[in-house]
């Protein structure tokens, strides 16, 4: 287990700031600030890779410029922090309703090769960027396990299509388990506008209450 400091966090390379959603911190209150992300991160240490403090770079967008911050996963919340002993964060971001996409690894404008991933947001979409594939595999396993995600294919056998939709095609397929048949919506969220994404998650929660 990885022994937490309340103001360290890893650091990725960001092409984006994130804003503070606690109030101004006095020095006062600093400390009590700290303990309070302290139980935080105890209450959740158990369940996520990435409660020390990691040093990655963000992208507001592709083609943006690069920003490094440090950061720390804490359940289903993302904080940053410009400095690496900082004890209040720059910005929280809510990883519910988030999806994550792995993309292709290419060099810098150094030459050196980096390792991001997407987060794709309800009105947003941020890129993080790593140094080794090893750091990025860490952090997606960590989130998508935060986020609940999981793989179609490790449940159910898809086959033959049904038919084809706005968002994608429909296929047949079969649970693993249970043999219950089903038709499966398979959708390439990367052709989807935010619009386009936000639509389509109205849909899935309509189908989940009928």
């Amino acid at each position: 287990m990885v022994k937490f400091h309340p103001t360290i966090v890893g650091k990725v390379l960001m092409n984006t700031g994130l804003r503070a959603l606690t109030s101004p911190c006095s020095t006062a209150s600093a400390a009590t600030h700290a303990m309070v992300i302290k139980r935080a991160v105890s209450r959740v240490k158990e369940k996520t890779h990435c409660t020390s403090r990691v040093k990655f770079s963000k992208k507001q967008k592709k083609g943006g410029v690069l920003k490094k911050y440090w950061f720390v996963l804490l359940g289903k919340e993302l904080y940053s922090y410009k400095n690496k002993g900082d004890v209040k964060h720059k910005e929280m971001k809510s990883l519910s309703g988030v999806y994550i996409k792995d993309e292709q690894e290419h060099p810098d404008e150094e030459g050196v090769m980096m390792f991001p991933f997407m987060l794709i947001f309800p009105n947003k979409r941020r890129i993080y960027y790593f140094k080794t594939k090893e750091e990025k595999t860490k952090w997606m396993d960590a989130i998508k396990q935060s986020i609940g995600y999981s793989n179609l294919y490790d449940f159910y056998d898809v086959s033959d299509n049904l038919g084809k939709g706005k968002y994608g095609v429909v296929k047949f397929a079969v649970h693993k388990r249970t043999k219950q048949e089903v038709a499966v919506k398979i959708v390439k969220k990367k052709d989807l506008s935010l619009k386009d994404l936000e639509l389509l998650k109205r849909e899935i929660e309509v189908l989940k209450v009928c």
